[in-house]
């Protein structure tokens, strides 16, 4: 919640008229976290000659996303006046947060794995480990969406 607050202080954000207003934008760009995400798993899991730059355009891509998502918490927070409302909504983006960091740091070990080579023992273990920490997002994802849908 802090995060968010010092978010909304460093930048001029578009400050809704309504609550309606607020909470139009979260639902499309929580949609477009979870497509990001889908979008990195599957780019971990392949096997192609470019994957570390495509990874690194992905990871980018839902990055951004994520900017866009916190973005958006911060202009419910500036419309809503009980935090409690916000702090729920913050509360699963963190929790999401963290899931898509570990998802990243799973991509990463599942690459470089693949990159050096390993047996395939080595990497049927990182791309279990990655699709272990996936399961793990998409449930903080579904959670996520699931409350921006109940505002």
């Amino acid at each position: 919640m802090t995060a968010l607050e010092r978010l909304r202080s460093a930048y001029d954000v578009d400050v809704p008229t309504t609550s309606t207003d607020a909470t139009n934008d979260l639902p499309t760009t929580v949609r477009q976290l979870v497509t990001d995400s889908r979008n990195l798993v599957a780019g971990g899991m392949s096997s192609s000659t470019n994957r570390e730059v495509r990874l690194r355009g992905l990871t980018e891509n839902t990055m951004h996303t994520l900017a866009v998502v916190f973005r958006d918490c911060c202009r419910l927070l500036a419309c809503f006046t009980s935090p409690g409302v916000v702090a729920d909504v913050v509360d699963h983006v963190m929790t999401a947060t963290s899931s898509l960091r570990t998802t990243v740091e799973a991509v990463v070990a599942v690459s470089a794995a693949l990159d050096a080579g390993a047996d395939s023992s080595e990497a049927d273990r990182c791309k279990d480990a990655l699709l272990a920490t996936a399961a793990l997002l998409a449930k903080s994802l579904s959670d996520l969406v699931q409350k921006v849908k109940a505002l």
